[in-house]
């Protein structure tokens, strides 16, 4: 299972919504779809993918949805492994202090937040933003 862990840019923290495991039942489906999209890729290409995404930590979910992602919006006549890698869909995170305040203000509710552990710290994520 791909552990949770935290993504920090521009002073805030964020999260990828995926978790769970690469399969080699959905590598073999998601890499077949890329094969017929673009016929022109070299066989080494999707050995080489393939074991980028193991490194990287993807999951079946992250893995199709880049995939699909790359399908729908290569702008170039075949993808690079940097583009399908870089694929990733986050959550901003948020602290106890700053739900709290917005609490407070009226922005929002403590049951609209999903807590998150990661690496031994708690965090919130907003329910909505997971969907």
């Amino acid at each position: 299972m791909s552990p949770l862990s935290l993504i920090e840019k521009d002073g805030k923290q964020y999260m990828s919504i995926y978790e769970g495991e690469l399969t080699q039942a959905e590598m073999a489906k998601c890499m077949a779809r890329l094969k017929i999209a673009f016929p022109s890729l070299p066989k080494e290409f999707y050995g080489l993918l393939g074991n980028r995404m193991k490194e990287k930590g993807f999951t079946d979910d992250k893995m199709r949805d880049a995939i699909n992602y790359v399908i729908d919006n290569c702008k170039y006549p075949i993808p690079t492994i940097s583009e399908i890698l870089s694929y990733d869909r986050v959550v901003k995170l948020y602290s106890y202090n700053e739900v709290s305040n917005m609490v407070i203000r009226g922005q929002a509710s403590f049951d609209d937040f999903e807590k998150r552990e990661i690496g031994g710290k708690i965090y919130r994520v907003l329910k909505s933003d997971l969907l």
